[in-house]
C-alpha cells in the first residue's frame, strides 16, 4: 500500500469503482426485480388504460415457508451454538472441555443481547430474495450519560443523579441491506476476497468518537478532515445509480437525502456523512465522503478474517461470490400468474359488460349501457348487435394449477409444509413421502448454511471475546435450572472450540407429528440403555410438542435420585438346572 494519502485514497477509490460497477451490471437489476416480486410491486398502468393489474402473493407465501423453516431449525433450541473441546494434546482438550460450557453460555448471552433471531430473520430473507445476504460481526464499545434514582441518606429520599456509563461493550451483530456492501469481483467467498467495502451513514460525532479509539490504539494513521468542506459536499451517491436505496426506488419510493431533515446543514453533527469502510484481512480504511480518514491494522487481530458473515441460497458453480436467490427461482412463473389471474379477471369483466357494435346513424349509443328494465330501440343485427366474447376461464384455472405445482417443486415447498391444502386427493402416505423428499432438499439447505453462515458467525465472536474481555462477567447457564449463574472470566473464554449450531438436524417445520412420533418410538427403545442421557430425551420430547420453557415443568437434573436396586440374593439352582419354587409364606392360615 502506498504511504501517501492521495496515493492511497486513489486506490482505495478505485477498487471501490471497480467493486461497484461489477454489482450494478451484473446483480442489481435482478435484485431490484426480485424485490418487487416478493413485495408485490406492480408498474401502474398508463393513463387511461382499463385492466386488471393485479399480483398474486405466491411469491411472498412460499419466501415465508422457507424462512420460517430456516428460523425454526436454526433456533430450535438453546444454546443455539455448541462449543466442542478440540486440541493438540489430550490434557488440552479436557482443559477446553470444562470452560466450553461456558464459553458456550456466553456467546449465547451476547446472542440474545444482539436479538439474534430479528437480525437472523432479516439475514435470511435477504438470501432469499437478493443474490445475498451479508450480516457484520464487529465489537462495540459506547458510554453515555445515565440518569437514575438513587436513595440519598441524607436526605431520606430518591434523587436523580447523572452519570457516565458504559452502556455496552460486547460482540455486536448487524444486518448489511442489499446496497451497503460491496466485494471484491475476482473473490468466490469472504476469505478469498482481496478486499471488501461497507457504507454507513454516520453524524460528525459519532466519526470523531470511532477516529479517536484508533487514534489511541496506534495502529493506523487518522488524517485530519476539513468539516466545514465536507459539509459544502453532500455525500456522493445519495440519489444516483449508485445510491443504498436503489431497490427502494425500484419501487416506486423516492427516499429523501440524508441532509433534508430540516436542519442546518453547517451545525455540527448535521447531516449524516457517507463512511465507506475498506476491509482486507488484516488491514482497515476509513473513508468520509470519499475522503481518507485512517488506515491501518485491521482492529480484529485475534481472528485476522474480514468482520462480516455472508450466506447465499443457491450456490453457482461458477466461482462467483453471490449466488442466486429463491425468488430469482420463480421469478418467471410468478410473471406468469399474475398474467393469467389478470387475463382471467378481463375476460370476466368483457362477458359481464357486454361490448356492442353499432351503426353511427342509427341510434343513441346510451341505450346500449345495461340497466335494470332497459328498453334498446333499433332492429337487431341491422342498427346494432352484441360482438361475442366466450369465457375462457377454465383452461386457464388449469394452467394456473400447473404453474403453481412448477413454483412448489422448484423451492421444495409442497402444501402439507405450508400448511395449505391440494386439489386433488392425496392418501397419508403420499403426503408423508412428499414432505420427507422436500425435507432432504431442505435439510441440505440447512447444511450449507451451517457451514458457511453460523460456525464463521461463531468463531467470529468467539475470538472477540478471547480479544477483548478483560473483567469477570455473570453468565447464566442454559439448561435444567435457569437461576444458575456463574463468574466467567478472560481466562474462561480462551480456548480451541469445533462450533456446531445447536439446531436439530431433521427439519421440524417439515412434520412435527412424524418428529414427536420418532421421538416416543425412541425412548420406548433406548429406555434400558446406559448410554442415552434419558432426561435430555425427555426434555426434546416436550419441546416437539411447541413448549419454549420446558425447564418450568421439569425438575433439576439434580434433583433426581435414581432409584436403589435391592441387592441381588444367590439362589442355588439344584441339579439340572430348573428354577426352584418360591418358598411357601409363613401365617395366613397355612
Amino acid at each position: 500500500m502506498p504511504k501517501d494519502k492521495a496515493q492511497l485514497q486513489q486506490l482505495l477509490l478505485r477498487r471501490f469503482t471497480y467493486a461497484e460497477s461489477d454489482r450494478r451490471q451484473n446483480y442489481d437489476e435482478i435484485a431490484s426485480e426480485c424485490y418487487q416480486a416478493y413485495i408485490g410491486y406492480r408498474e401502474p398502468l398508463p393513463e387511461g388504460v382499463q385492466r386488471s393489474n393485479i399480483h398474486i402473493p405466491r411469491t411472498y407465501e412460499y419466501i415465508d415457508t422457507l424462512r420460517a423453516r430456516y428460523l425454526k431449525s436454526l433456533l430450535g433450541s438453546r444454546p443455539y451454538i455448541d462449543f466442542i473441546p478440540v486440541g493438540q494434546t489430550l490434557e488440552i482438550v479436557q482443559t477446553n472441555s470444562e470452560k466450553a460450557e461456558l464459553a458456550a453460555a456466553f456467546l449465547d448471552s451476547q446472542l440474545e443481547r444482539n436479538c439474534f433471531p430479528a437480525v437472523l430473520y432479516d439475514f435470511i430473507t435477504s438470501a432469499l430474495v437478493f443474490p445475498l445476504a451479508v450480516m457484520s460481526v464487529g465489537w462495540r464499545y459506547e458510554k453515555r450519560k445515565v440518569r437514575r434514582r438513587i436513595y440519598d441518606q441524607k436526605l431520606n429520599t430518591y434523587v436523580e443523579r447523572e452519570s457516565e456509563e458504559v452502556v455496552w461493550d460486547d460482540n455486536e451483530l448487524q444486518h448489511i441491506p442489499w446496497g451497503n456492501f460491496w466485494w471484491d469481483p475476482m473473490g468466490s467467498d469472504l476469505d478469498s476476497c482481496r478486499y471488501v467495502f461497507q457504507r454507513t451513514y454516520e453524524t460528525q460525532e459519532q466519526i470523531e468518537a470511532r477516529l479517536n479509539l484508533l487514534k489511541e490504539r496506534g495502529k493506523g494513521k487518522v488524517y485530519e478532515l476539513d468539516w466545514d468542506r465536507l459539509r459544502r459536499n453532500p455525500p456522493p451517491g445519495t440519489t444516483g445509480s449508485d445510491s443504498p436505496f436503489d431497490v427502494r426506488q425500484a419501487v416506486g419510493q423516492s427516499p429523501a437525502s440524508p441532509s433534508d431533515d430540516g436542519t442546518e446543514y453547517t451545525q455540527k453533527g448535521t447531516p449524516l456523512f457517507e463512511v465507506l469502510h475498506y476491509w482486507e484481512d488484516h488491514e482497515h480504511g476509513i473513508l468520509v465522503n470519499r475522503e481518507l480518514a485512517y488506515y491501518g491494522d485491521s482492529p480484529y487481530w485475534r481472528h485476522g478474517k474480514k468482520p462480516f458473515v455472508a450466506a447465499v441460497f443457491e450456490r453457482l458453480p461458477t466461482g462467483e461470490f453471490a449466488g442466486r436467490s429463491a425468488v430469482a427461482q420463480i421469478l418467471g412463473l410468478q410473471a406468469e400468474t399474475n398474467t393469467l389471474r389478470n387475463q382471467v379477471i378481463d375476460n370476466r369483466s368483457m362477458v359481464i359488460n357486454r361490448m356492442w357494435w353499432l351503426r353511427d346513424e342509427s341510434m343513441d349509443e346510451s341505450e346500449l349501457v345495461s340497466r335494470a328494465h332497459g328498453v334498446i330501440h333499433g332492429r337487431w343485427n341491422e342498427d346494432f348487435g352484441p360482438i361475442d366474447m366466450p369465457d375462457v376461464t377454465a383452461n386457464v384455472f388449469r394452467d394456473d394449477m400447473q404453474n403453481r405445482i412448477d413454483m412448489e417443486n422448484a423451492l421444495g415447498v409442497p402444501p402439507a409444509q405450508r400448511g395449505a391444502t391440494t386439489d386433488r386427493q392425496q392418501t397419508a402416505t403420499e403426503i408423508v413421502t412428499q414432505a420427507s423428499s422436500a425435507g432432504i432438499r431442505f435439510d441440505v439447505k440447512i447444511m450449507m448454511f451451517e457451514a458457511v453462515g453460523l460456525k464463521r458467525l461463531a468463531y467470529l465472536m468467539d475470538c472477540n471475546n478471547q480479544q477483548f474481555i478483560d473483567d469477570k462477567r455473570l453468565v447464566r447457564l442454559i439448561g435444567s435450572d435457569d437461576n444458575e449463574w456463574r463468574e466467567v472470566g478472560p481466562g474462561d473464554l480462551i480456548g480451541e472450540w469445533d462450533y456446531r449450531p445447536a439446531g436439530s438436524s431433521v427439519d421440524p417445520a417439515a412434520n412435527p407429528e412424524i418428529r414427536r412420533q420418532q421421538l416416543m418410538e425412541l425412548r420406548e427403545r433406548m429406555k434400558d440403555s446406559p448410554h442415552i442421557d434419558h432426561y435430555e430425551l425427555d426434555r426434546m420430547i416436550l419441546q416437539s410438542y411447541g413448549l419454549k420453557n420446558v425447564e418450568k415443568i421439569m425438575l433439576p437434573k439434580q434433583e433426581l435420585v435414581p432409584p436403589t436396586e435391592a441387592p441381588a440374593i444367590p439362589i442355588d439352582l439344584p441339579p439340572g438346572g430348573e428354577t426352584p419354587l418360591p418358598p411357601m409364606l409363613t401365617g395366613g392360615g397355612q
